[in-house]
């Protein structure tokens, strides 16, 4: 401890100075390292270039206060260094510390710093320190360094810690000489994280009908890191079966995530999956079973037989041929009344007679059925009690005559069309702006 008036050296515990009498106050060097608020390793570190030009400067003897060191001491910092390792392999992170109580334990005796007095804002710093305080003021303007690559780190790769430090301003100000070189540490002793696969805990669910079925994620596992996973599906919507989704890890690209939190590698974290087993509407009139065109045409024909029963008693049918289909579907998903319908198409003969006269008529009668569907199981269904069927509103009429007088001529409405071309306009053409169409109708003689 020295003087503050005159800088003569005072033992230990002195109250006055013995040279010039002045008053001394003994200092708690440990409670100087932050003094009114200033945080004095900060302010020592930011001016660690103030510090290097004071020492270069000579300044009026009156001013300046020296404690002449004439033995250069020599520093191993290398001896105050240690690097540790933590977290997972492939995704470890080095930290290192310098030791600085050991540091200024071993060289608090020994280290001096030369102070000056000046007019910068070092003047203000050095008022809070002791000359106890030489070496920690050493450390921190005038010792530092990195570790470079320090994270991203498997089991066997190697770190290098790189030293930055101001030797100049150490050997002017301090008269010490520092002996270091860059340290390398092998990697070793990161744990190895779980690898996990989390497709291989969840199922991926279909629901609706193609070609508006949805799909979604059910997890199959407690585990706590699947249990916190969020996965992305695109598309998740609007599907039908054949169509390719691909369900992602939302924030996947932050692996260091699952590693520190779960101790978890992902080993997918993107995976595409074919939509199948969705009911669906059926495309195309060769994706109905034979049981179920049965079935539809035997309702079809019962549905006639029963229009029959009203007709004019002179009217008898004497033939019904199935003749084929029109199968139509929607152009544009939700663009049409229907997912899909088919006309089933008859061709009709029938004679009129009475005492005088007999005359056959032929046309064209349809009964349609819609939403046809495939299921997952490869069976079609269709509801059978709902359908529509040709009327006499939407028929045409036929005029039988067998004489001139008025009551010698009759005119009947037949439920249908009297041409299959007048037929094909009427059921098919004018919808053609918003359905697809299949014409499997084959007139015989």
């Amino acid at each position: 401890m020295f003087c503050r008036n005159c800088g003569t050296q005072l033992p230990e515990g002195a109250t006055h100075c013995v040279q010039c009498g002045y008053a001394v106050e003994q200092e708690n060097v440990k409670e100087t390292k932050s003094v009114s608020g200033v945080d004095v390793k900060e302010k020592i570190q930011k001016n660690r270039k103030g510090l290097l030009v004071a020492g270069a400067v000579v300044v009026v003897a009156l001013l300046v206060i020296v404690l002449f060191v004439t033995k250069k001491t020599t520093i191993n910092l290398n001896d105050y260094v240690t690097i540790e390792f933590s977290g997972y392999d492939t995704l470890g992170k080095a930290t290192y510390e310098f030791d600085e109580d050991a540091f200024c334990d071993d060289y608090e005796d020994k280290v001096k710093m030369k102070k000056q007095k000046m007019d910068s804002e070092l003047e203000e710093l050095y008022s809070y320190l002791s000359d106890d305080m030489d070496c920690e003021i050493l450390l921190y303007s005038c010792v530092d360094g990195k570790l470079k690559d320090a994270s991203g780190l498997s089991n066997g790769d190697t770190v290098v810690y790189t030293w930055d430090c101001n030797d100049e301003l150490a050997k002017e100000n301090f008269n010490v000489k520092f002996k270091y070189k860059d340290i390398e540490v092998k990697v070793e002793g990161l744990e190895k994280a779980k690898l996990v696969n989390p497709f291989e805990s969840i199922n991926i669910v279909y629901t609706g009908i193609a070609p508006n079925g949805s799909v979604q994620v059910e997890k199959n596992s407690n585990e706590p890191i699947i249990k916190n996973i969020y996965f992305e599906i695109t598309p998740n919507s609007g599907l039908k079966n054949g169509d390719e989704v691909t369900v992602r890890v939302q924030n996947a690209g932050d692996a260091s995530y699952y590693v520190e939190n779960y101790g978890v590698i992902l080993a997918e974290t993107e995976k595409t999956y074919t939509v199948e087993g969705l009911d669906c509407y059926v495309q195309g009139a060769a994706e109905i079973s034979e049981d179920v065109l049965e079935k539809m045409k035997k309702q079809a024909e019962d549905s006639f037989y029963a229009k029959t029963a009203k007709w004019d008693e002179r009217v008898s049918a004497t033939n019904v041929s199935y003749i084929g289909n029109y199968f139509l579907k929607p152009k544009f998903n939700g663009g049409g009344s229907y997912n899909n319908y088919i006309y089933l198409i008859y061709k009709i003969d029938t004679t009129f007679e009475n005492d005088m006269y007999s005359e056959n008529v032929s046309f064209y009668y349809y009964v349609k059925f819609s939403n046809i569907m495939k299921l997952s199981d490869g069976s079609c269904s269709v509801d059978l009690s709902s359908y529509d069927t040709a009327s006499e509103w939407n028929g045409f009429n036929h005029e039988f005559k067998w004489g001139e007088a008025w009551n010698e001529r009759v005119t009947l409405t037949y439920p249908g069309y009297e041409s299959i071309d007048t037929m094909f306009n009427k059921l098919v053409t004018a919808v053609v702006s918003d359905y697809e169409y299949e014409n499997n109708v084959v007139e015989t003689e």
